[in-house]
């Protein structure tokens, strides 16, 4: 990581399928090390979401690590067939003892259903093993408490997705870029 964006390993990239939708589009360009992709949408719109953000990642030649926001989500993505191959596990991993290949990217779906504990696991996590983190946020939470709000709070890039794959470049996309945030992790630890 270089000044808080993902490098670019051309030797393992992977050619897309498909044009990116504006936010996406953005955000491969951004490279950044922790970004949330906002959107609405149900189960199709989360699968079309986390398919996308893997396709980048990919492109990028980073590994990708999916995590689930439940036992229900976890078993929508794995039936997704651009979604073969790709590890997908739940939240629960996380506590557990998830391990981080370095210089991957871990895709947390439905991100806002993730606890404070949860939220300082992964991120320590990504941290110590120069990962980067896209969490996808579908709003079905929105209360002050929630450890993406205060992410969001603190600065950290939000992308709005629109779910419009193109070739076109991106035109309006609502982004928060944050000037610096060095030691991101910290942003959700108690004072």
């Amino acid at each position: 990581m270089k000044q808080n964006r993902v490098t670019v390993h051309p030797e393992k990239s992977v050619p897309r399928t498909a044009g990116y939708s504006d936010a996406v589009s953005v955000l491969a360009q951004d490279r950044p090390s922790l970004a949330i992709v906002s959107g609405q949408g149900g189960a199709a719109g989360q699968r079309e979401r986390v398919a996308e953000l893997v396709m980048m990642a990919r492109e990028q030649g980073r590994e990708v690590q999916i995590i689930a926001a439940d036992r229900r989500s976890q078993m929508n993505l794995k039936q997704d067939e651009r979604l073969s191959g790709e590890l997908i596990t739940g939240r629960r991993q996380l506590l557990e003892g998830m391990a981080f290949p370095p210089g991957s990217t871990v895709i947390v779906d439905q991100g806002e259903k993730l606890s404070l504990k949860e939220t300082l696991t992964l991120l320590d996590g990504a941290a110590r093993h120069n990962v980067q983190v896209l969490i996808t946020d579908s709003g079905q939470r929105t209360g002050t408490g929630s450890a993406l709000m205060a992410m969001k709070d603190a600065g950290v890039n939000t992308y709005r997705w629109q779910g419009e794959n193109s070739d076109r470049p991106p035109s309006s996309v609502n982004r928060t870029v944050m000037s610096a945030m060095p030691g991101w992790p910290e942003i959700l630890r108690p004072a």
